[in-house]
């Protein structure tokens, strides 16, 4: 991240501005040894005031459900987040 900081925060700014979020997937702990995006990225968005913040797996077997979600939530507690977004009719609504 470093060699386009100032990309991604331009990038940030404007998902932040438009009111959207971002997904902490934890595919990439098996796959890249981090979520994706990486935590860097995920701080980042919270030190520019990001707060919608949802978590997803990509799973595509019925045994992969779940799988990582409690090391992903950690990291997100990490990057500063107090609560997580779920949507309902396109609305975010947070959960602690």
């Amino acid at each position: 991240m470093k060699c386009f900081s100032q990309l991604f925060d331009e990038i940030l700014l404007k998902i932040i501005k438009g009111e959207k979020g971002i997904e902490v997937n934890v595919s990439g702990l098996q796959r890249a040894g981090h979520v994706l995006p990486h935590p860097s990225i995920v701080s980042r968005y919270y030190e520019l005031g990001g707060r919608i913040v949802t978590i997803g797996s990509d799973a595509h077997r019925p045994e992969s459900v779940g799988v990582n979600i409690k090391s992903g939530m950690e990291i997100i507690k990490a990057c500063g987040f107090k609560e997580i977004a779920v949507f309902s009719k396109r609305t975010p609504e947070f959960i602690s």
